[in-house]
């Protein structure tokens, strides 16, 4: 027989006898289960000397008589409802007084198995136990689990008993059963680098670049290893690290992950992000004008870049070179990336033989609009074909050239003086001319 002690809700009996202003009532609530230990209460405002406490079935038999003190533990192993007569008195005056107690048959209250859960895994409920309800509540060391939720994490790595009570709603019968849970320990992954020379800055690379990574851990009992990417550009050696191509992954950001899992089955990841930096491409655009011709990047996306001409380096705010002739010369043009530590990217073309006059062997080019004063555009070339685009004014003579390097089917002129002009489309092979007039 168990004891329920101390008792969860407590009820007054609304039996009073009064003596002399002698009064006395028995604290206890109403339903207990069988085969538990209830404890039953006496309260007086005056002193009391004796208390003779008797038990009676449903059926008049008396199955307990005690002369104690003001509390009485009783309990028994039949269902029905039970009389408490407690007959008290002191040297002035005496009086008896009674209660009603119900028992029932307890529930049957099972809290469920569970099985062992990682350290890094998510709280989850404990809903596995008979029968559910707003009465069963679940309990770690006398302390109440909120909302029935169980978290590994807060729990920390142990084994632990956990305890679910189930009070029979409206009623102080109270059923228990316990169930344990083990949490189990997780690795903790690294990632290890062999950055590039050229790199200089963890976590970005640049495209030319190939990143050696390899992962470990921290704790004993992995039983395997296995990295994650979300990207191309990767070659997996053995499970234990990879090589990363940063031209095959291709610019911008790329997100590495390292997992683990260990004997217990428990895995956990790292993950890193890495950084490609592009191959700068510019856009070169060369003109003629007055004995001068003019170098521009037209995406002034350079850093740190250079103009050479023949060797000679040209300084100053304006990139151009000065010529007597139109002879032929070599134009070296170096940049770089945003990313300082990339390296550079050199472009040598040739400029000269500059036409001075059509050929009659060229063929027509489709330009649009003919009438502009900002953007045309051509089509029915492919442009990986394209060396160079010439515009030349009504007199044949070059006016401008753009030397191919990311060139795309527009042609800003938006610069050039009103009048009438050609543009002249240079393949290896082959030349094509259309018209069009600069508008104001």
């Amino acid at each position: 027989m168990k004891l329920v002690f101390p008792l969860i809700v407590f009820l007054l009996a609304s039996f009073y006898t009064k003596a002399a202003g002698f009064k006395t009532e028995i604290v206890s609530t109403k339903i207990f289960c069988i085969n538990e230990l209830i404890p039953l209460t006496a309260k007086s405002n005056w002193p009391v000397t004796n208390f003779n406490w008797t038990i009676k079935d449903a059926n008049g038999k008396t199955t307990k008589e005690s002369t104690s003190d003001s509390t009485l533990l009783w309990g028994d192993t039949v269902i029905g409802k039970y009389t408490v007569e407690l007959s008290v008195s002191n040297a002035n005056s005496s009086l008896v007084i009674y209660d009603t107690i119900e028992l029932i048959k307890p529930p049957i209250v099972l809290a469920g198995k569970y099985d062992s859960v990682c350290a890094n895994a998510s709280p989850f409920m404990l809903d596995r136990a008979f029968p559910k309800g707003t009465s069963g509540l679940w309990y770690y060391n006398g302390k109440e689990l909120t909302g029935g939720m169980f978290n590994p994490a807060s729990f920390g790595v142990g084994k632990y008993q956990l305890t679910y009570k189930y009070t029979v709603p409206g009623t102080n019968c109270m059923v228990k059963d316990d169930a344990n849970i083990e949490v189990n320990a997780i690795s903790n992954p690294e990632i290890h680098h062999t950055w590039p020379n050229t790199s200089g800055n963890a976590n970005r690379i640049c495209f030319s670049d190939e990143l050696s990574m390899r992962g470990s851990k921290t704790e004993d009992g992995i039983s395997y290893r296995d990295w994650e990417f979300n990207g191309a550009g990767v070659q997996d050696f053995g499970g234990r690290g990879f090589i990363f191509d940063a031209s095959s992954a291709g610019a911008g950001s790329h997100k590495l992950t390292y997992t683990v899992e260990n004997r217990f089955g428990c895995t956990n990841s790292i993950t890193e992000t890495v950084v490609v930096s592009p191959i700068y491409f510019p856009k070169l655009h060369v003109y003629a004008h007055k004995n001068r011709v003019y170098l521009n990047d037209t995406n002034h996306l350079v850093y740190d870049a250079s103009w050479k001409v023949d060797g000679q380096t040209l300084t100053g705010a304006n990139q151009y070179y000065d010529f007597k002739t139109r002879d032929s010369f070599n134009v070296t043009y170096t940049g770089n990336s945003e990313y300082s530590a990339c390296p550079y990217k050199s472009y040598t073309f040739k400029v000269g033989n500059w036409p001075t006059s059509i050929s009659e062997t060229t063929k027509n080019l489709e330009v649009f609009p003919t009438l502009s004063n900002g953007i045309i555009s051509i089509s029915g070339l492919r442009l990986d074909q394209i060396e160079t685009i010439s515009v030349l004014n009504a007199s044949g003579q070059v006016v401008e050239i753009e030397i191919q390097s990311t060139l795309n089917n527009q042609i800003d002129v938006s610069h050039l003086e009103e009048g009438v002009y050609w543009l002249l489309v240079s393949t290896k092979t082959e030349q094509y001319l259309g018209r069009f007039i600069k508008q104001p």
